[in-house]
């Protein structure tokens, strides 16, 4: 893909970030959020592992290799959030950047399967990677890494080059690799540029679906795969840039067989979380998106379909969620921008957090 692709267009925003009011009727959790990590460089997609360590993707702040106002490093990384103590369990992975670290792409998202591997998957760069990209980067670019304990990498599959050679939607060719599911054996990856579902296993990839557009003119742009306790697949669309509020689906497919509409009349998905109860959380990135309003929120949806909305006023730039037994839910804050705070402009004394929102 284009190095600047899925680079979210809110970058030059200009709106007004105080006083973000709730919708009429809106009910939230009542306590104001916890900060439970602090200073993350683009923090997007949260997995808890067996042992209760909550882990946080960071997409990273770019780097010093830089091409127009693109720049390129090896900066994002994977965290572990344990018993209150943030550690970088893997370092060093790719990131793309504007030159401020804003609205970074690269390791979009964490997966922990139930043997408690580690993985994640990284952003392409396109079937011919631009001759500035690090040698270092180029060995991580388009794939799905295993992490282990010792902070080593090792590739597992060059999932980017299933759309370079079949081009499943038929549309512009392009890949973005962001979300990523795990069980044991098997990853299932998100491609948001190819509108696809991609699973890797022993090494290989296939093609589970195609996502049709969200709205006329608009893609998919499948951001999220989880896995639901009926062992389904889930998948959030962000949708195109085109498509109107609300215009964004979750899937739900079986292994083998055809996606169907899960949920509709969602804005900018970006990140999705089972409860115990069965209850899916959906986090929105921003409620309107084609205003460039930062402001988003969480809806959490019962097994009976009723909506309860969590965090409005309260979310800014939403991502990745991850929801403890007791019901907490821990979310991705201002997930596109870097863990330096800027001095100035719209976004001046904020940088990326995680936040815990108690029942």
């Amino acid at each position: 893909m284009r190095l600047s692709h899925f680079l979210v267009t809110v970058a030059a925003v200009t709106v007004a970030l105080a006083g973000a009011a709730p919708p009429a009727g809106a009910k939230s959790y009542a306590k104001d959020p916890v900060v439970v990590a602090d200073g993350l460089n683009n923090p997007r997609g949260l997995a808890f592992g067996p042992d209760a360590s909550l882990y946080i993707a960071e997409a990273g702040q770019g780097g010093t290799r830089c091409r127009k106002d693109q720049c390129v490093g090896l900066t994002g990384s994977i965290a572990r959030l344990k018993d209150g103590r943030l550690t970088r369990v893997a370092s060093g992975l790719v990131s793309v950047a504007d030159k401020a670290g804003d609205f970074a792409v690269g390791a979009d998202d964490v997966a922990v399967d139930a043997d408690g591997h580690l993985f994640t998957v990284i952003t392409s760069a396109g079937p011919r990677t631009p001759s500035f990209v690090p040698a270092l980067a180029r060995a991580q670019v388009g794939r799905v890494l295993r992490i282990y304990q010792s902070g080593r990498l090792r590739s597992l599959a060059r999932v980017d080059r299933f759309e370079f050679a079949h081009n499943p939607d038929g549309g512009e060719v392009d890949s973005n690799p962001y979300g990523i599911a795990a069980s044991p054996g098997h990853q299932f990856v998100a491609d948001a540029a190819g509108n696809t579902l991609l699973h890797v296993v022993g090494g290989h990839t296939k093609l589970l679906a195609v996502f049709p557009d969200a709205a006329r003119r608009a893609d998919s742009v499948p951001t999220v795969v989880r896995i639901g306790p009926d062992h389904a697949l889930y998948v959030g669309e962000l949708s195109g840039e085109r498509a109107p509020n609300g215009r964004a689906r979750i899937w739900r497919l079986i292994a083998g067989g055809t996606p169907k509409v899960y949920a509709s009349g969602f804005s900018r998905i970006t990140g999705l979380a089972f409860g115990r109860d069965g209850s899916l959380f959906v986090s929105e990135f921003s409620t309107n998106f084609r205003k460039q309003d930062p402001a988003g929120r969480i809806v959490r949806v019962a097994r009976d379909g009723k909506r309860t909305i969590i965090g409005a006023g309260k979310l800014l730039f939403p991502a990745g969620l991850a929801v403890e037994p007791d019901g907490a839910v821990y979310v991705s804050n201002w997930s596109a921008l870097p863990g330096r705070p800027a001095t100035a402009g719209p976004f001046a004394g904020k940088n990326g957090q995680v936040l815990r929102f108690d029942p």
